[in-house]
């Protein structure tokens, strides 16, 4: 947390407010937040009963007066010109949002730079690329103008701590807010292997059903809820935490979905028993077998 805070405050940007949500903290870090409110005025603490992520980011939304908004997590850190050039840049492109890249910091000591160009500047499809997985949905990296939450009336859901900042995206999907972007890196995500996004057990399946759920009633393009839905049971039944059968009970694959795996499939085994048989002239009985395993695949009609 410490690293994070010192980042902030070696901002050459230097009209800022820092709004940090102790939520129910059990350790120092309540202690750490009055201690840096009382360096800098420009920082202010909110403690509370821990209510989960999603209901701490919003209460920095409530209580934030600035006119745009950026998001930090406390193991993370950020390049001293980041607001600076990132303000800048909504400015010039004349924006509401502005996506910018961002490293990951592993915790081996690696590092890696994470391109996030969206391509547009059109929401729908910053949408689309978030939750097609081409994009990362943070909001850590993404410089957005206050009225998102004040006159579109986008707002965090209690009890749904997964995924929280992607549902903040997708309820613009029919306003006009104008996507800008700045080809550098300020942010460093910390790759934290025990976070809530990397252990996959029933846990995490069941909060990315929750996400699922509330995602259908958020937007209007069925077909990415679909395809959001499939992946998610997807990566469930590789973790073995799901069997087949619950995997056409919940949502059912999309059409083009089970028609593009089961064609691919028979494509690659096809290409590849050609060839075999081309070299040796016989045809392995794997061959057959991978062919016969693709019938998981069936046609599932959804409309």
């Amino acid at each position: 947390m410490r690293k994070c805070l010192d980042s902030i405050l070696k901002q050459t940007f230097l009209d800022w407010e820092c709004i940090l949500v102790d939520d129910g903290s059990t350790d120092h870090s309540g202690e750490i937040c009055d201690e840096y409110a009382r360096l800098d005025n420009r920082i202010k603490v909110i403690h509370k009963k821990n209510g989960g992520v999603a209901m701490a980011r919003q209460t920095g939304v409530d209580h934030s007066i600035g006119e745009y908004t950026i998001h930090a997590d406390p193991d993370d850190y950020v390049e001293p010109t980041m607001l600076e050039d990132m303000y800048a840049a909504l400015k010039e492109q004349h924006a509401d949002i502005l996506v910018c890249d961002f490293i990951v910091d592993y915790i081996n000591g690696g590092q890696a730079y994470v391109k996030q160009d969206p391509g547009s500047n059109d929401i729908s499809v910053l949408i689309e690329k978030i939750l097609t997985g081409k994009l990362h949905g943070s909001l850590w990296n993404k410089l957005a103008h206050r009225s998102i939450y004040y006159q579109l009336g986008a707002r965090f859901y209690e009890g749904l701590n997964y995924c929280e900042d992607v549902l903040i995206w997708c309820q613009l999907e029919n306003s006009k807010m104008n996507v800008g972007y700045l080809p550098k890196s300020y942010y460093h995500y910390t790759e934290n292997i025990g976070s809530i996004t990397h252990k996959v057990d029933q846990k995490l399946y069941s909060l990315r059903k929750k996400f699922v759920n509330k995602l259908d009633v958020v937007i209007s393009n069925k077909d990415l809820v679909l395809e959001v839905a499939h992946r998610n049971k997807l990566a469930a039944i590789q973790s073995g935490i799901l069997s087949r059968s619950d995997y056409y009970s919940y949502y059912k694959p999309p059409f083009k979905i089970l028609i593009k795996k089961r064609l691919l499939a028979y494509m690659v085994f096809g290409v590849f028993a050609y060839i075999h048989l081309f070299y040796t002239g016989k045809i392995i009985m794997n061959i057959i077998f991978a062919l016969q395993n693709c019938k998981f695949y069936k046609v599932v009609r959804t409309r």
